[in-house]
Parts: C-alpha cells; sequence; structure tokens
C-alpha cells in the first residue's frame, strides 16, 4: 500500500515533502512556494502543477495525490478528491530558471511581457536544464 493511502499517518506529514517508494520527493503548493524565490506567483505554480507545464513552454513533473478529509463541507460546490504535487527536480529546474531571468528582484505583478516570456524560453532551452528535466523545447 503507497504512504498516502495508509489511514495511520496524518496529511500533514506526507506533503513537507511527500517521498514516494522510489524515494522520489514532492511537494504540495504550499510547500512549493516556501522553496522558491519569493517573486514566483502561487496563482501561476498552482496552474503549472494542473496542467504540467509553465506558461512559457516547460514541462514540470507532477502527480496527483488523493485529500485525506473527514469532513466534507456541504456548501462546497466542487470538492477535490485529490490535488497536484510537484517534483523536487521541477522545482530546482524552475528556481534557476526564474533566478537567471529576474535575479533576485521581484517580477511585476501581471502576465509575462513578450521579452520576458523569451528570456524564459530561451533560458529553458539551456544545457544544465537538460540533466535534471527531460526538456522537448531543446529537441526541435
Amino acid at each position: 500500500m503507497p504512504d498516502f493511502l495508509d489511514p495511520t499517518i496524518h496529511a500533514t506529514e506526507l506533503l513537507d515533502p511527500f517521498i514516494d517508494a522510489k524515494g522520489k520527493r514532492w511537494y504540495d503548493l504550499t510547500s512549493a512556494a516556501k522553496h522558491l524565490s519569493p517573486g514566483f506567483s502561487i496563482g501561476a505554480l498552482q496552474t503549472w502543477m494542473e496542467r504540467g507545464r509553465t506558461s512559457f513552454g516547460l514541462p514540470i513533473e507532477t502527480i496527483r495525490l488523493p485529500i485525506r478529509t473527514t469532513f466534507r463541507n456541504p456548501d462546497t460546490v466542487r470538492p477535490r478528491k485529490d490535488r497536484p504535487v510537484i517534483s523536487e527536480d521541477s522545482l530546482i529546474v524552475l528556481d534557476a530558471i526564474y533566478s537567471e531571468v529576474f535575479g533576485n528582484r521581484r517580477k511585476q505583478p501581471g502576465g509575462y511581457t513578450k521579452e520576458e516570456k523569451a528570456k524564459l524560453q530561451e533560458a529553458a532551452r539551456r544545457p544544465h536544464l537538460q540533466m535534471t528535466l527531460w526538456n522537448p523545447l531543446s529537441h526541435p
């Protein structure tokens, strides 16, 4: 039985980080946000985790883990049965790309400009990322 289905383990013990049977570390949204540069938008990160790809085309490794709750609010419009988690390798790559493009300064709110998006796509193609995460942008 996978650890995340074991009823004796409390849910908060699992996700900071959750370590699967192969020893790979996975982070939920709030844990992932703690490990990234302060310029990251949590909303953008959530969207990327849901889609498995960034807005600038970089694939990120995500899986879905079931949400273990004992109480469901009856007023909830769409209760979720699972949540996305992101691999530690993907977090390292995202942080490296973001700090390469934006440095330590915080990105201005709103979408990326054309120049920023071009810089992010170019940074995603760098050779040092190919060793960490397979990147189809670098394989035309």
